[in-house]
């Protein structure tokens, strides 16, 4: 779809979107340029762009791969040229990408996550962290006839530019017994974190 827009103190803005499907493939990417901006006071801000991308694929059996990168050329773009009021009130734009394994009992989740801070007036520390990486597993598994195992575990490290960085670990193992009839149910289980 390509959408021409023209802007009566800016300029003609123009945009398309693009989208793809298949069995094991789905995305979405979102683009749009206004080679000059006639609002601007200098030639060198005058250029200013927007991208967008969604994807989700699923390149093996099991395996799942999210996309979500989102561009702005500056601060004052989404306000500007944004034409929803979701949109127009983000002050951040992620950029994010996973990658999911899911098992019988058990999923594994890498992820790498980080911000485009578009409100400048948000103070450096005060911003979101990076995940670079975020690390997460999870199992539920049968144990011994009604008696379940449980494990959720993840790491994360933490980053942003001027503030401190650092490292979290989260282990939390547990068993449960699940008693279940047709006329209900009991579910007492125990856990610990670390």
């Amino acid at each position: 779809t390509f959408t021409p827009r023209i802007m009566g103190k800016r300029g003609l803005l123009l945009g398309g979107e693009f989208r793809y499907l298949t069995d094991w493939y789905h995305s979405k990417l979102r683009a749009e340029i206004l080679p000059y901006d006639h609002s601007q006071n200098s030639r060198e801000d005058s250029l200013r762009g927007a991208f967008s991308y969604q994807g989700t694929s699923f390149p093996i059996t099991r395996w799942q791969l999210d996309t979500d990168i989102n561009y702005a050329s500056d601060r004052d773009y989404v306000k500007d040229l944004s034409n929803s009021l979701a949109s127009s009130s983000s002050r951040h734009l992620e950029r994010r990408g996973d990658l999911r394994y899911l098992g019988d009992d058990w999923e594994f989740l890498g992820r790498l996550q980080h911000f485009q801070t578009i409100d400048q007036t948000i103070a450096p520390v005060d911003r979101p962290y990076a995940r670079l990486p975020q690390l997460f597993f999870q199992l539920e598994k049968e144990a011994l006839g009604p008696l379940f195992a449980h494990l959720e575990t993840e790491y994360v490290y933490f980053d942003l530019d001027d503030a401190v960085h650092g490292h979290r670990f989260d282990l939390r193992p547990g068993l449960s017994l699940q008693l279940e009839n047709s006329w209900g149910y009991l579910i007492p289980k125990i856990s610990g974190r670390y």
